[in-house]
């Protein structure tokens, strides 16, 4: 029995992770209360495992939110993005060869009153970037959070609860004249007329021959070297892996508060101590 009892502890860490607080396990933390229109700052904590990182060169911020209050940030799809672009040249991101580790990575982001009516429908989430535009890794989750000062109205196809295709070329500016092209019909972008609509939006670009999310396909190429003015500043002491004529370090040798093997947090070893000692006492 005790044998049993150890093994299922042991090889069964997803199941004990639900009854902590999921805000723990997040790899983006963002304020609980957000006015629309007003810029804040949300921190990415967490380390993303995908094997090689190579051709890793930057990250994304995107906005999720759901016409139906959802509890848990892991339900929400992203609709369009923050921040197109965020370099991961940064004296806070490590790039080792398999993995990238955010630590304490803070990015301000302002989201548009036309985004979405208020309430807590929202969340932030994140992706890695290769240099040919796919992921690596996968999608990083904020807590979910309230919008005051929202604006914009549900279309139809949300309050069915259907996302939009094509998140990597919307900005969030521009997210609520694609939803004007998309509220008769629920099936985004099925028709040439409404990949043009969309397409005609405030800064949108919408490829319907990309499979990664709407954004264009590229190349796949060695990511360009940091500056050397970064590179100047990195500690000499530091965990460093090399891009080409330069390194990329992370610049502390603390512990993120949350890491990830694709999306899937690393379980603390800790935390089974009290579960072993009540099931021998």
């Amino acid at each position: 029995m005790l044998r049993f009892l150890l093994t299922s502890l042991l090889f069964c860490p997803l199941a004990l992770v639900a009854s902590f607080d999921e805000d723990d396990w997040l790899a983006i933390r963002a304020p609980t209360e957000v006015t629309a229109g007003v810029p804040f700052n949300v921190t990415f904590d967490v380390e993303v495992h995908n094997w090689a990182t190579t051709f890793c060169h930057a990250f994304r911020v995107y906005l999720a939110s759901s016409a139906r209050e959802k509890i848990s940030a892991s339900f929400f799809d992203s609709d369009c993005y923050l921040l197109q672009e965020e370099t991961l040249c940064n004296p806070t991101i490590e790039i080792d060869e398999g993995y990238v580790l955010f630590r304490n990575t803070t990015v301000t982001v302002t989201v548009p009153p036309s985004v979405g009516p208020s309430g807590k429908h929202y969340t932030v989430q994140g992706r890695i970037l290769k240099t040919d535009g796919s992921y690596y890794g996968s999608s990083l989750d904020s807590n979910v959070f309230n919008l005051s000062g929202g604006t914009g109205e549900w279309a139809d196809y949300e309050l069915k609860g259907y996302t939009l295709w094509g998140d990597d070329g919307i900005p969030c500016g521009g997210y609520d004249c694609v939803r004007g092209c998309n509220n008769a019909t629920f099936s985004a972008f099925d028709r040439n007329s409404t990949r043009e609509c969309a397409n005609s939006c405030p800064g949108v670009f919408i490829n319907p021959t990309s499979s990664f999310g709407g954004q264009p396909t590229a190349t796949m190429s060695m990511p360009s070297a940091c500056s050397i003015e970064y590179s100047s500043s990195i500690p000499a002491t530091s965990t460093t892996r090399t891009l080409p004529s330069t390194t990329i370090v992370r610049s502390s040798t603390n512990t993120p508060n949350t890491a990830t093997s694709g999306s899937v947090p690393k379980f603390p070893f800790i935390s089974l101590i009290p579960l072993l000692a009540v099931f021998l006492s």
